[in-house]
């Protein structure tokens, strides 16, 4: 964003958004099919009552027998990243799902993923409070930079 708060548009512009919504409700839709868990999509970004900086925009919700209404996320991959989906889900998406789960206070959340258009996988991730705590803290310290209109120290990674 710039001074103004404004953004530029995603690489690819509006298409790429759009064609991002179209992907997520095949995923939706073809998750449905193979578990029988209907999906609900929010029509609107949660926001955190403890927390009002942490926002969510879920692909979904769902209702699973035990754990109560869960986190519906869809993916896409490539091909090339299938190795990446085999035994784990991806960190990022770990972390994604876990920060939902701390603005919601939901248990869980599924994330599906069409991997290279033709395989398709989903995977159950239980909430972690160990987890959550950790990146509280880290955004909380984000946000704050954010306010202050200060940039965060430099750390090494390819993004600072």
């Amino acid at each position: 964003m710039d001074g103004e708060n404004r953004a530029d548009l995603p690489a690819g512009g509006w298409r790429s958004c759009l064609l991002g919504d179209a992907v997520r409700a095949i995923v939706r839709d073809e998750f449905t099919k193979r578990t029988g868990i209907e999906i609900t999509k929010p029509t609107v970004i949660l926001q955190s009552e403890e927390h009002p900086f942490m926002l969510a925009n879920l692909d979904g919700i769902c209702e699973v027998p035990d754990v109560g209404t869960c986190i519906f996320e869809a993916k896409t991959a490539s091909a090339y990243k299938a190795g990446e989906w085999e035994s784990a889900i991806p960190d990022e998406y770990t972390l994604q799902v876990q920060h939902y789960m701390a603005v919601t206070g939901y248990q869980g959340a599924y994330i599906a993923v069409l991997i290279g258009g033709n395989t398709f996988r989903w995977k159950f991730i239980e909430r972690d409070e160990e987890l959550i705590s950790i990146l509280i803290e880290l955004e909380s310290a984000f946000w704050n930079h954010v306010q202050d209109r200060t940039p965060p120290p430099l750390d090494g990674s390819d993004a600072s």
